[in-house]
């Protein structure tokens, strides 16, 4: 019974050097995955991938933090173009992120990513593909964001990925058949165990978010797919469930977001 790690990096400079051996390592050991861009390179890096791999998909996206480091508004175009490619199965990541913009520019670092969201929003419900999004910070934002376009982001799927621990927003998703996506953050504290065994398993994605948020190991080790084996065993604990009905419901969950 194959995992599915729904929000992985393998395209990112920590795996330049053996990404290819990373992969096959993790579907040797039953992992597939969807890769998800944050750029122009890792989006386009993202499709290499899965052309390349079979269980391998492919999302494109521009992270939030990126809008001050690059030319924004040429990447964004670059990257709606890259969405038609029928691999792509996603939009995402998208979303807002004041980590690195308190103070005086955070309001105007919001509009900005506000801005970008709107278009990324657009074309996936113009090509009819499902929404990754993140958010660290303003989760008000997101909310309102995700009631403004409820009836769009029904009809196409949507995930908050690396969900943040907010119980009411917990509520508010699974009510509306949307999925949350969790990673190793939920072995930091207990914050999460409470969302995670009220949280239908239906409305549940795992995700490693490598090379990010390693659940074993010290806590800046590099991640890599195949430890999505954690995250399932950990949910699986704090439901009281068996291991193998977690990786049964969310890896069909996963193949229903993504239409694959």
């Amino acid at each position: 019974m194959k995992l599915f790690d729904t929000h992985c990096h393998l395209n990112f400079e920590a795996f330049a050097k053996d990404g290819d051996d990373v992969l096959l390592r993790s579907q040797k050991n039953c992992v597939d995955m969807l890769v998800v861009g944050t750029d122009v390179k890792t989006s386009k890096k993202a499709i290499e991938l899965a052309e390349k791999f079979e269980g391998v998909w492919s999302a494109v996206g521009f992270h939030p933090i990126h809008i001050d480091d690059r030319d924004w508004r040429k990447e964004v175009q670059t990257i709606l173009e890259l969405a038609k490619h029928p691999l792509v199965k996603a939009i995402g990541e998208i979303g807002f992120d004041t980590f690195y913009t308190k103070g005086e520019g955070e309001q105007e670092a919001i509009n900005t990513q506000n801005e970008i969201l709107d278009k990324f929003l657009a074309r996936a419900f113009q090509l009819a593909k499902p929404v990754i999004f993140h958010c660290r910070g303003p989760l008000d934002l997101l909310r309102k964001k995700i009631k403004d376009n409820l009836a769009d982001l029904k009809k196409v799927g949507a995930v908050v990925h690396c969900f943040p621990g907010d119980e009411s927003l917990a509520d508010y998703l699974a009510k509306r058949n949307f999925y949350l996506g969790f990673n190793g953050i939920i072995f930091r504290n207990h914050q999460w165990d409470k969302i995670i065994a009220n949280t239908p398993l239906k409305n549940i994605l795992l995700e490693t978010d490598a090379p990010y948020l390693n659940p074993i190991g010290a806590k800046n080790d590099r991640n890599e797919p195949m430890n999505v084996k954690y995250i399932c065993q950990r949910i699986a604990k704090l439901k009281n469930i068996p291991s193998n009905e977690v990786t049964r419901v969310t890896a069909g969950n996963a193949k229903d977001f993504l239409s694959v």
